[in-house]
């Protein structure tokens, strides 16, 4: 049981070293899967579905998890609602479950998963085609289709798993002639909110064979269809390296959070709210209201840390201090 809260903003005083950033990923129980309607059996459409949500909630495939949770119940039981849709003149289930459900089922069986509170990965790739000046990917439109073609693997695998998978938006980063300067590149993304940064260069060396390269390879490839596909082979390799450090333990432990400044009954009951949503709270009471400030007592899972970053997630904190002696969670609402 949970119970119910209000409104915050962003400019933080947190004491933690290790305090990750990551963002809130919305539509975490919503699978969007290609699927043949006519050719399939809606039971196993939905099976396919639900495997694929808990690929993005665990970070990794597990047949052993999946048996396990199908053991007592149907993917269908798990099913809030369904729909079809063409994109390109193909088929697509989109497939939205029970988010209580699911997670219900989950910590019962002591399973560890992440929470809403998702990594964000900032990719510098670096593009040097042999014909024009190297330059880096952004996240602008573009004609040249090795761009599409990164910047539609990057969006596809983000949605798939449930991570941010970004490029810069605009960058004054140089290109030196060793373009791979892996230990100063973090300097030119020092605007960016990020919690892994991936260095790429790809490079022609003939009409055709191309060479990726990052802190761990340096592979050639006969053409640029076949170093696109290993991005994306190594991509999803790799997901779970990111995600692992998000993961929620089942483990849980009390803590007091005194919020002030609650302006009116719509903060209120959207706090309320959004600790109710909150994958990482297990439950929590009113201790008491005083002079627009609410105390309340939390029993959440996990790490204090991940609680601070997942109270970030609302809208109007404008901060938060975690008080280690008095184990008391300070934040203030904006207005």
């Amino acid at each position: 049981m949970k119970y119910f809260l209000s409104h915050i903003s962003f400019c933080i005083f947190i004491i933690f070293s290790n305090l990750t950033f990551g963002k809130e990923f919305n539509k975490l129980f919503e699978i969007n899967i290609q699927m043949e309607p006519t050719k399939i059996p809606f039971e196993s459409q939905v099976d396919f579905a639900f495997e694929a949500l808990l690929v993005k909630l665990l970070g990794e495939e597990s047949e052993e998890i999946v048996f396990e949770i199908l053991s007592t119940n149907r993917s269908e039981d798990f099913l809030l609602s369904y729909a079809y849709s063409k994109i390109n003149e193909l088929s697509f289930l989109n497939a939205k479950f029970n988010q209580d459900f699911v997670i219900q089922s989950l910590r019962s069986l002591d399973i560890e998963f992440v929470s809403q509170n998702r990594p964000v990965v900032l990719f510098d790739v670096i593009i040097d085609n042999g014909f024009s000046s190297p330059y880096v990917l952004t996240n602008s439109k573009s004609e040249k289709s090795i761009n599409q073609s990164i910047q539609n693997i990057l969006k596809q695998v983000s949605e798939e798993r449930g991570i941010f998978l970004e490029l810069p938006v605009d960058t004054l980063r140089p290109i030196q002639d060793e373009k791979l300067q892996f230990e100063k590149v973090k300097n030119f993304y020092s605007e960016y909110d990020y919690d892994f940064l991936e260095t790429i260069l790809i490079e022609r060396q003939d009409l055709n064979e191309w060479v990726l390269s990052d802190k761990e390879v340096n592979l050639s490839f006969k053409n640029i269809d076949l170093l696109l596909e290993y991005f994306q082979n190594n991509l999803q390799a790799n997901i779970y390296n990111y995600l692992s450090a998000f993961k929620v333990s089942n483990d849980s432990y009390q803590i007091e959070i005194v919020f002030s400044n609650i302006s009116d009954k719509n903060t209120f009951e959207s706090l309320i709210d959004f600790l109710n949503k909150n994958l990482v709270v297990k439950e929590f009471s009113i201790k008491k209201f005083v002079t627009n400030t609410l105390t309340i007592e939390i029993e959440s899972y996990g790490q204090v840390d991940q609680l601070l970053s997942s109270l970030l997630f609302h809208q109007n904190i404008d901060d938060i201090y975690f008080d280690r002696e008095s184990n008391v969670i300070f934040s203030r609402l904006g207005t």
